[in-house]
C-alpha cells in the first residue's frame, strides 16, 4: 500500500514538471503570437573609403585630416577618400508556430524598426533605432535593408565594431514579437562626413 502511494506521488510529481517546463516555451506561449520572427543571416559590407594627400609634401603623404600632415598644409581628400557606408540586408523568416498560423494577414508580421547595439574595442557602447518598414508574410522569408551606422557615429577608424540588431515587430493583432542577429562592421581608414 505504501508502495502504490509513493508510486502515485512521484507520477504525479512527474506530470506537474512536466506540464510546467512545457509552458515556459515560447512556442506554447499565447502571450507571444503563433508566430516566431528567426534572423536568417545579415549581409554586412564594410565601411570603405580611402586617405587624402598633404599639398606641397614630396614624397605625398597620406592624410585624414590637416592634423596628419607637417605645418602650414593641408590634406587635399579626393571623394574616394570619404567613408562609404553601404545598406545592410538581413533575411528574416516568418515560422508559424502551428498549422493554422500559416494564414495572412492574420499571422503577417510587421517590422517596424531595427535597434543597433553597437561595441567598439575601446569599450564604447551605445544603441541606435532605425526605421524599418516591411512585411514578412505567414510561412515565408523576406528581407530588410537598413544602414549600419550613420557617418555622425562612427567613433574609429581601421577597426571592427561587434553589432547585436534586435528586429522590432508586431502581428495584425497587436502581439509584439522580436528577433535578434549579429554581424561585424567592418570600417576601414577613411574620412567621416555628414550623410550616411
Amino acid at each position: 500500500m505504501q508502495r502504490s502511494k509513493l508510486l502515485w506521488v512521484s507520477l504525479l510529481v512527474i506530470v506537474l514538471l512536466a506540464t510546467a517546463a512545457c509552458t515556459e516555451s515560447d512556442l506554447d506561449d499565447p502571450d507571444t503570437g503563433n508566430v516566431v520572427l528567426q534572423v536568417l543571416g545579415i549581409n554586412n559590407p564594410a565601411i570603405t573609403g580611402g586617405f587624402g594627400v598633404c599639398t606641397n609634401t614630396v614624397p605625398a603623404v597620406s592624410c585624414l585630416a590637416d592634423s596628419d600632415c607637417p605645418a602650414l598644409e593641408i590634406c587635399n581628400v579626393g571623394t574616394d577618400a570619404f567613408c562609404t557606408v553601404t545598406e545592410w540586408t538581413a533575411q528574416l523568416q516568418n515560422t508559424p508556430k502551428t498549422a493554422q498560423a500559416t494564414t495572412s494577414p492574420f499571422n503577417d508580421v510587421f517590422i517596424a524598426n531595427a535597434t543597433i547595439f553597437y561595441s567598439w574595442p575601446d569599450g564604447t557602447e551605445f544603441s541606435r533605432t532605425k526605421t524599418i518598414s516591411a512585411t514578412i508574410k505567414a510561412g515565408n522569408t523576406g528581407s530588410v535593408s537598413f544602414f549600419p551606422i550613420s557617418q555622425g557615429d562612427i567613433v574609429s577608424l581601421g577597426t571592427t565594431v561587434d553589432l547585436r540588431v534586435v528586429f522590432n515587430a508586431e502581428i495584425l493583432d497587436g502581439t509584439d514579437i522580436t528577433a535578434e542577429g549579429g554581424a561585424d562592421l567592418f570600417i576601414e581608414n577613411c574620412v567621416p562626413r555628414d550623410a550616411p
